[in-house]
């Protein structure tokens, strides 16, 4: 364990990161997802049309059956750009009737341009496992055991695990692999 704090510094993104490594909150007990309030029609989402609704981690939470990890520490200077829920009819290939609501966020520096070249951010995914989620390693080019003891997998510029039933995915392009590590070891 890393002591009260910690700094990263973002190479590619050529920022550091200050990181809190307080104690890590307790998962939502809501029972099963069967037992979770319905998702707002306007967070319907596809393949084609990702867009989901807006909503802050608190009230996300009510509809996911888990609590959403916050982050200790983002890049200095970024700011959160993105926090949708996304819920995908027919997600889950166990149960197609199911809609599965996916939780994404996205931290970039401000006036990043998501529409040209291939901009610098982080972007973590939260959702429920799913019953095809038996593990999350495919063939991944490497294996990592993170703070919390989750076996992560990806390489590069992904990072894929889960913890205490719950699927995370961090997607962060033009961010080095080392700092994406250390990203993943400040959710809490």
């Amino acid at each position: 364990t890393i002591g009260a704090v910690g700094v990263l510094a973002l190479t590619a993104a050529g920022v550091l990161m200050l990181r809190d490594d307080g104690p890590p909150t307790s998962r939502v007990d809501v029972g099963p997802a069967s037992s979770l309030p319905a998702l707002p029609a306007n967070c319907t989402a596809t393949y084609a049309e990702p867009a989901g609704c807006h909503l802050q981690p608190t009230d996300a939470e009510a509809y996911l059956g888990f609590h959403v990890r916050t982050v200790t520490g983002v890049p200095r200077g970024w700011e959160i750009v993105r926090e949708d829920l996304r819920a995908y009819p027919g997600a889950d290939p166990a149960d197609p009737a199911r809609t599965v609501p996916l939780y994404v966020r996205v931290w970039a520096a401000p006036g990043t341009d998501f529409s040209t070249g291939t901009p610098t951010y982080i972007q973590l995914r939260e959702r429920l496992a799913l019953s095809a989620d038996n593990s999350p390693c495919g063939q991944p080019p490497r294996r990592v055991v993170l703070d919390d003891g989750s076996i992560a997998c990806g390489g590069g510029s992904d990072l894929t695990w889960m913890n205490d039933g719950v699927w995370y995915s961090l997607f962060a392009p033009g961010v080095a692999e080392d700092d994406l590590i250390q990203f993943a070891n400040a959710l809490r």
